[in-house]
């Protein structure tokens, strides 16, 4: 089963991914091609990961945190799909010379190359890695019951797209039963997708960390520098057809690295409070922000994202990242300070350097708690998971934050209750 018809529900199941051997492929030169901003220490931050990890396992068991590695490695498996899987990597990779070194692997193998580059028996670079695969929420989104297959807008994740659409179409952990009632894709197979990777990226480009469900009736889609607006008339056209979502929201934001997707400016931490830039989302006219609704002509304008939020929720408060003061508000934005994840309402994790952020925190009734020591007290059974409200739980992140990436955009939520 797969339902999320909001950011803050019970957090039941999700999709991660592991810190892999292909990070230690960027180099300084090739950084800002693989989308970084500058070379990471692995080992640290699969250490960072790890504490994030745990954490997730703690509230939802560790058989309920999937690694997209395992899952694909699961697809590899089936004899015809890891033949076609094969043939379209090498495709899109322009190297069909690989099909039958990559053919001799094992599932696992198979499954270590793709993701890295690197043939793991001799260590040799046969493709570029894709080193972004550790932001799970950009590969896919689930809306209510249905999943939205995204397809990346860089060159560099486009392998991760393909990937993952052959996962969601093969893999046991997506309902095989209901797969064509509840699938919205961009690509309809997986030769359409490798066609418009790199053909097409500024047209049909959408990404996870720029749609948010906001309860049943609403969707908010970031048109940013990763998602088209082209690509947001076809994913409304989509839902409105499918009947998934009443409103489906429009919000233009900058086209800059700093805010390179909606949740890099937002995210919400409990039924009635969101941590937010405030340059950005509680001025005036400063987001270009429209409403559709199915059968309506003319979108309902508004002029902030505050105004529609508040629509939506009445109650809902403004938490300000760096505490709405320069330079921590610019400093800590740039550092994910507001990008956030909620294991359920009042429950959320975020980076631990974000200290004028956590404060602010704080100062809304937040009892703020280190990851380690949240997990040693819930080893001592002194706190419950179950229980626990009320809590911004901070993780390790002199690494993780160097990848350009917060907790939210390592999530990939698939059930909520």
């Amino acid at each position: 089963m797969i339902n999320v018809s909001s950011e803050i529900g019970n957090l039941k199941k999700i999709i991660i991914h592991s810190p892999d051997d292909g990070i230690e492929m960027v180099t300084p030169d090739k950084a800002v091609e693989y989308l970084y901003e500058d070379i990471v220490y692995l080992d640290k931050m699969r250490k960072e990961h790890n504490v994030f990890k745990k954490v997730l396992e703690a509230f939802v068991g560790t058989e309920n945190v999937l690694d997209i590695q395992h899952l694909i490695e699961e697809v590899c498996q089936i004899d015809n799909v890891k033949k076609e899987l094969i043939e379209a990597v090498c495709k899109l990779e322009k190297k069909p010379s690989l099909i039958s070194v990559l053919s001799k692997l094992s599932a696992k193998n198979l499954a270590y190359t793709f993701i890295t580059g690197i043939l793991k028996s001799n260590k040799t670079i046969l493709i570029s890695p894709i080193s972004n695969y550790i932001f799970c929420r950009d590969i896919g989104v689930i809306v209510n019951n249905y999943l939205l297959i995204t397809q990346a807008m860089k060159k560099a994740r486009s392998r991760e797209s393909l990937l993952s659409w052959y996962v969601y179409h093969y893999s046991k952990t997506f309902d095989i039963i209901q797969r064509n009632d509840w699938f919205i894709k961009i690509s309809n197979d997986a030769n359409e997708l490798v066609e418009n990777i790199g053909h097409n990226e500024n047209e049909l480009s959408i990404e996870g960390g720029d749609v948010m469900t906001f309860g049943e009736e609403y969707l908010l889609i970031g048109c940013s520098e990763r998602t088209s607006r082209y690509a947001f008339d076809k994913v409304k056209e989509l839902i409105f057809h499918r009947k998934t979502i009443k409103y489906v929201v429009m919000v233009e934001i900058p086209k800059d690295r700093y805010c390179m997707h909606l949740d890099t400016i937002f995210t919400r931490i409990s039924t009635d409070e969101c941590v937010v830039f405030a340059p950005l989302i509680m001025q005036k006219g400063k987001l270009l922000i429209k409403k559709f609704e199915k059968g309506i002509p003319n979108p309902q304008i508004y002029d902030s994202l505050q105004d529609l939020l508040l629509e939506i929720n009445p109650n809902m408060k403004f938490i300000a990242c760096g505490d709405g003061k320069s330079p921590y508000q610019e400093r800590e934005q740039w550092t994910d300070g507001c990008n956030l994840f909620a294991i359920r309402s009042g429950v959320a994790v975020t980076y631990d350097r974000n200290q004028v952020t956590t404060k602010a925190i704080e100062k809304h009734g937040y009892k703020v708690i280190k990851a380690e020591q949240l997990l040693s007290k819930f080893k001592t059974k002194e706190l419950d998971p179950k229980t626990l409200e009320k809590t911004l739980i901070l993780i390790p992140s002199n690494e993780l934050s160097r990848a350009r990436g917060g907790t939210h955009c390592l999530t990939f939520p698939i059930l909520r209750e």
